[in-house]
């Protein structure tokens, strides 16, 4: 309980994405007797509720093979936190509805990121960064009013590109998953970026 109500302070920018603010908190206990978090909020104008599961948890089995396997999906979502922070600052004031959506996909992926660096913790794994962090330049030079949208666009497709690889990749882990509440903490995550997919492909279609 500790540790979830420290989480919740830590991600305080993820609970008030897009000036949303939190409704409520509701302690859950499943059925291995794990306590989670479920806090409803707003993300791009819609409501969503965000998950924090305790880990590492004693009734996780270790699974060090599992972990290994985890550590690309945990480097892809730092990633993509890296990418969207980028896509953020720079659309800021030229597109502000998908700068907007940027910063919420970052710190949506934020969360994600913590969450497969505590499961890796109680696999038995190391949660160290092992990827490179570089965002290709995007060129806004010239009349930025006039790039903004082709740029964005662009922006848009590659990104839910991404969210689509990372979605089937936390499907993978999900059903080579032998403890269930590491299965259920994955399964929450394809929720949520599934629905971080289908706000992408929504702005993609208003412009």
């Amino acid at each position: 309980m500790k540790w979830i109500k420290k989480s919740i302070e830590k991600h305080k920018f993820v609970l008030m994405a897009n000036k949303g603010g939190v409704e409520s908190v509701a302690w859950h206990v499943g059925e291995s007797g794990g306590i989670d978090c479920r806090v409803p909020f707003y993300m791009y104008k819609r409501r969503v509720t965000m998950t924090f599961p305790e880990t590492p948890s004693p009734d996780i089995r270790p699974d060090p093979r599992l972990a290994l396997y985890m550590m690309r999906a945990y480097n892809d979502e730092l990633g993509r936190v890296v990418t969207y922070t980028y896509q953020h600052l720079l659309t800021e004031g030229l597109d502000n509805e998908a700068s907007d959506l940027f910063l919420s996909l970052a710190e949506g992926d934020m969360a994600h990121f913590h969450t497969l660096g505590r499961l890796i913790r109680a696999l038995g794994g190391d949660p160290g960064v092992t990827m490179r962090m570089a965002t290709p330049r995007i060129d806004l030079s010239g009349d930025a009013s006039c790039r903004a949208l082709p740029v964005v666009r662009r922006m848009l497709c590659q990104d839910m590109q991404a969210e689509a690889a990372g979605i089937t990749e936390l499907e993978s882990l999900a059903a080579a998953a032998r403890d269930e509440a590491v299965t259920a903490a994955l399964r929450t995550m394809i929720a949520e970026e599934q629905e971080q997919y289908e706000a992408l492909e929504r702005l993609l279609r208003k412009l």
